[in-house]
């Protein structure tokens, strides 16, 4: 089977995407923090949760895109 080699982008994506995802861990890993600080206000509770789930959307998304490209190699 030949492998096929990644375009000028998608290979500057792949080389950063490892730091991209640490990064997105890493504020997940803040925001379910908060979540834990925050549990018991209710008025801030909501949003920390929303910003919780955006940031694993993101932790997702990145984790998709790096198996896509991986899957181009």
């Amino acid at each position: 089977m030949e492998r096929k080699r990644l375009s000028y982008l998608d290979s500057r994506e792949w080389d950063s995407m490892e730091d991209k995802i640490l990064l997105a861990e890493g504020v997940l890993e803040n925001k379910k923090t908060v979540m834990q600080e925050v549990a018991a206000d209710a008025d801030r509770l909501p949003e920390a949760y929303r910003e919780m789930l955006a940031a694993q959307d993101e932790v997702d998304r990145l984790y998709a895109r790096w198996a896509e490209l991986g899957a181009k190699l």
